[in-house]
């Protein structure tokens, strides 16, 4: 059962009609474990995708945007590890809603701005790329 609550006035309320009915079904006095994540926002997921196109436009490599997300999960060590060949090897972990909580992301937001301006255009200014991202979203 997904419920989506928001927090108002100090208590958890329905944050929409679906959320509302599912708790209208629930048996008066008895208690539920509710494990609390914070969603994401799918402007959040927008931003990424718009830092990953502007670093490829940029790179004289012709790296597609994928190449270039990729790119940031490894070195920013958003990865999974596998042994193939008696070798363990990196591979890009996901960043999909149902894999990161809202703390998860901006920590690897963070990580990911950064592996631009340090790694892959060493002297990219963190604020001006989020600035040009901010001018292009609106």
């Amino acid at each position: 059962m997904f419920l989506l609550v928001r927090k108002q006035f100090g208590a958890l309320r329905p944050a929409n009609s679906d959320t509302e009915e599912l708790i209208r079904k629930l048996k008066d006095g008895t208690e539920y474990s509710i494990e609390l994540k914070r969603t994401r926002n799918l402007q959040w997921h927008r931003k990424y995708w718009l830092l990953c196109t502007i670093i490829s436009e940029n790179l004289p490599d012709n790296v597609s945007k994928e190449g270039v997300s990729d790119y940031i999960k490894i070195e920013s060590g958003h990865v999974r590890l596998e042994k193939i060949g008696g070798e363990i090897h990196k591979f890009p972990k996901s960043i999909s809603f149902s894999s990161m909580s809202a703390e998860e992301w901006e920590s690897f937001w963070q990580r990911a701005v950064e592996v631009c301006c340090e790694k892959i255009i060493p002297g990219l200014v963190k604020e001006e790329i989020e600035l040009e991202i901010f001018e292009l979203l609106r």
